[in-house]
């Protein structure tokens, strides 16, 4: 049982990322994070609507929601799904164009790494804030 939105993307980000979307399935996997996140904390800490990713993150971290060594690579994942969300210069340094000149590694190889994280944490973040239904 959960939310209807968050188990259909729990559900849809896994399906993107098999058939090779590996942008949709970031956005996907941060958006689940988000969502069982805000779950949490509404349960937790009577949080209201939804303040905000970084508010999230930080609110979540003070609480202890997660394992403290969580948080550093999902905040990383936060970033490179921004300039797929958020228009930023071509040079922006969490831009895919930027990536791509930094590691020297084609755009579709850092993708599929940064839906391949964002998926796993995905999955243990869902994990993680889970309760038994009463």
């Amino acid at each position: 049982m959960g939310r209807t939105e968050t188990l259909h993307l729990l559900r849809e980000a896994r399906e993107v990322f098999v058939d090779g979307h590996y942008a949709a399935a970031l956005l996907l996997a941060i958006s689940v994070i988000n969502h069982s996140l805000i779950e949490e904390l509404q349960l937790r800490d009577g949080v209201q609507g939804d303040p905000g990713l970084h508010k999230v993150l930080a609110r979540s971290e003070d609480l202890n929601v997660l394992p403290v060594e969580w948080f550093a690579p999902i905040r990383q994942l936060v970033s490179r799904r921004h300039p797929f969300v958020h228009f930023k210069e071509p040079d922006h340094e969490h831009g895919l164009g930027a990536r791509v000149m930094q590691e020297k590694t084609h755009p579709t190889r850092l993708l599929e790494q940064d839906a391949r994280d964002a998926i796993m944490f995905m999955f243990r973040v869902f994990r993680a804030t889970l309760r038994e239904a009463a």
